[in-house]
């Protein structure tokens, strides 16, 4: 788990994964990852990031998660960040948003990506 705050000490992004789900994934779970954020509305406005996967019977795995302020560079960057001394060797799918292909450029610039066909 991590929390990043501004200089005044207020929120701005967390970031949290189960030892079990890292472990598993380094273990038995083939290396492609899909990220994506989930859009949050009411009185708190920003996004939860997910990364997960597929085990071997095609079920959802889950692997990271994350709060931020929204689908921007930064925020990506910081949650990309996290992951990167547990997780090696892997290939990212996501859809076409700009700030993931930019945040993934910076953060993971020699591994692979490409892009969902459904989206």
């Amino acid at each position: 788990m991590a929390i990043h705050t501004d200089l005044n000490n207020n929120f701005l992004y967390a970031f949290f994964a189960l030892v079990q789900c890292i472990k598993g994934f380094q273990t038995v779970i083939r290396p492609v990852i899909t990220i994506d954020a989930i859009h949050l509305k009411g009185a708190y406005e920003g996004v939860i990031y997910v990364a997960s996967c597929k085990d071997g019977d095609e079920h959802a795995y889950p692997i990271a998660f994350g709060v931020g302020d929204g689908e921007v560079e930064n925020s990506w960057t910081w949650f990309l960040k996290r992951p990167r001394e547990a997780i090696r060797g892997m290939l990212f799918i996501f859809d076409r948003h700009a700030s993931i292909a930019k945040a993934l450029s910076i953060v993971y610039p020699n591994v692979p990506h490409c892009i969902c066909f459904f989206h």
